[in-house]
């Protein structure tokens, strides 16, 4: 069983009256990753929910995705690529180590475009001689050094 996340949101506002709710609705049906045996359905706004792509849905639609630049990689990739506008946790047995060279084709693709690649407090370093010896020029290589989870999400 995975450990579950909960925040509980409460109004501290004095006697003023608390803000008025979201203009968007809750989802008619959470999906099933989203539900919590003891707590029951963890309900996402509608914007979350349709942005969020989970491992299990791989037949979902993907509007844009940048090929990762290794062919079996792009075969089992919803869409044929990594999904654009979309967060992708990257997970290996030692962290670190290879993503630098799972990432590079993609990121080099997006720099040719004349893009940044961000960097959000990142465990390691990044090691520039051996991002240039990946064909990526660290002009384009923005690190945002932050060690706490609150700056990262800050910076995020």
């Amino acid at each position: 069983m995975e450990p579950s996340m909960a925040a509980s949101l409460s109004w501290v506002g004095g006697d003023d009256p608390p803000p008025a709710a979201l203009p968007f609705p809750p989802p008619a049906s959470p999906s099933p990753a989203s539900r919590d045996p003891q707590k029951g359905p963890l309900m996402l706004p509608h914007a979350v929910e349709s942005a969020l792509w989970r491992g299990d849905a791989l037949g979902s639609p993907v509007t844009r995705v940048l090929s990762s630049g290794f062919k079996a990689l792009d075969a089992q990739l919803p869409g044929g690529g990594w999904p654009c506008g979309s967060l992708t946790e990257v997970l290996q047995v030692q962290p670190t180590v290879l993503e630098w060279r799972l990432l590079a084709p993609a990121m080099r693709s997006l720099v040719a475009q004349g893009k940044q690649i961000v960097v959000v407090g990142p465990p390691k370093a990044p090691n520039i001689p051996g991002l240039v010896h990946l064909g990526l020029d660290e002009r384009h290589l923005v690190w945002i050094h932050a060690d706490k989870p609150l700056e990262r999400l800050w910076a995020i």
